[in-house]
């Protein structure tokens, strides 16, 4: 089957650093998340059935002469034989402008670049031209709602975390004005802006939880109007021997999830009272730092304009929407399962298809559907393991 033979992962035990840095009021739910397997009656068909319509569809390797060949066969995946909610794909000129012209006959489906990707380390200047010129890539007839998603400069961050003094308020500058660069060109073009954390790097932060907290209140005061956890690949030297992988996992998800709550519900103030006194100082600069380039937010109010969550690599099966959900649920509300994206290789809606099929004999849809498009020789490294044999 499928995917089937990932199991989830257990318990971490990689990064012990993650699990010692998380606030004991989060530690139940940590484990609680992690005790879901696919006996749990949280995974079931209702799970699944949440779980498709909520997947941007992914891929993020093609080069330029695979673009034609890989962007049909994604806009096909994506429309049939059940819908997902988006596609996203590298904001190359060339990717940009095929994606959007095959994807018209779906016109719900979002289309969703990549921009300042994998590492976030463009100027700010020229991280605002690539969605300029991503959105006069689009052609002027095409209307599907449209999504970029840019990754924070976490090298920066880390540099951020190490300094002190007007040293760190310039790095903040920086990181700051890098943002809202981004945020405004998205503004312009009508981009929904969706910022990357690059989440496993924070794990090189003397306290992860709080870094990753911080990042995405950052992001956040900067315009993103959504979070999001990781890019899926490795970190550039010299942090790549520690990530190899940017990865969402369950004690990643646990900041991001809470940072957006606390934002949204003006209780940022609160939570920051709670942290390291390394962790209130840099929260100190951010606020003065935000006033002076006239971010006028009111933290210990509730936000005015809601943001959401995305969670992102290494997302394969029914558990792993499983743990999503729940987290949503318990540390957002309800009301947020709505919103939440979920981006994933094929790996993912192969297996959700599946899952369907398995316990839905009036799906509509047969395994030959599911992998007519799946023959070996037609697949990027990444995903060469699937499909009929």
């Amino acid at each position: 089957m499928v995917g089937s033979t990932l199991k989830p992962e257990p318990m971490p035990v990689k990064w012990p650093k993650w699990i010692d840095s998380i606030p004991a009021k989060f530690k139940p739910l940590l484990v609680s998340a992690y005790e879901i397997n696919d006996h749990s009656p949280e995974v079931n068909l209702d799970l699944v059935e949440w779980a498709l319509p909520r997947v941007d569809h992914t891929s993020l390797k093609p080069t330029h002469s695979e673009g034609e060949r890989i962007t049909r066969r994604m806009v096909e995946e994506a429309g049939s034989p059940r819908p997902v909610l988006g596609i996203c794909m590298n904001g190359f000129p060339r990717i940009v402008k095929l994606l959007s012209g095959q994807i018209k006959k779906y016109p719900d489906i979002r289309l969703a670049f990549t921009s300042n990707f994998p590492h976030g380390d463009l100027p700010a200047v020229e991280a605002a031209d690539f969605i300029h010129n991503i959105a006069n890539h689009i052609p002027q007839d095409v209307t599907n709602p449209r999504d970029i998603d840019s990754v924070i400069d976490y090298g920066l961050w880390l540099e951020i975390l190490k300094s002190k003094g007007t040293a760190r308020k310039a790095k903040l500058t920086e990181f700051c004005e890098k943002l809202l660069a981004e945020g405004d060109a998205c503004q312009v073009h009508n981009f929904l802006w969706k910022v990357i954390q690059k989440a496993n790097v924070h794990v090189m932060a003397d306290k992860p939880y709080e870094s990753l907290y911080l990042s995405s209140v950052v992001s956040m005061l900067c315009g993103a109007d959504y979070v999001k956890t990781c890019t899926g690949m490795a970190a550039k030297s010299p942090y790549n021997d520690v990530v190899a992988a940017d990865e969402s996992r369950v004690e990643n998800m646990i900041p991001m999830f809470a940072a957006i709550a606390d934002f949204n519900q003006g209780r940022v103030l609160e939570e920051v009272a709670e942290m390291s006194e390394h962790a209130k100082e840099l929260f100190q600069d951010i606020m003065e730092v935000a006033k002076e380039l006239e971010i006028d937010l009111d933290l210990s109010k509730p936000a005015q304009r809601v943001r959401h969550p995305k969670i992102s690599g290494g997302q394969r099966n029914e558990v792993d929407v499983a743990r999503i959900r729940y987290l949503v649920k318990e540390m957002m509300g309800p009301e947020f399962l709505d919103s939440i994206i979920i981006g994933a290789s094929d790996r993912l809606r192969l297996r959700l298809l599946e899952y369907i099929h398995e316990n839905d004999p009036n799906c509509g849809f047969t395994l030959e559907d599911i992998r007519a498009r799946k023959k070996r020789d037609d697949l990027p490294p990444h995903l060469s393991g699937l499909g009929p044999s």
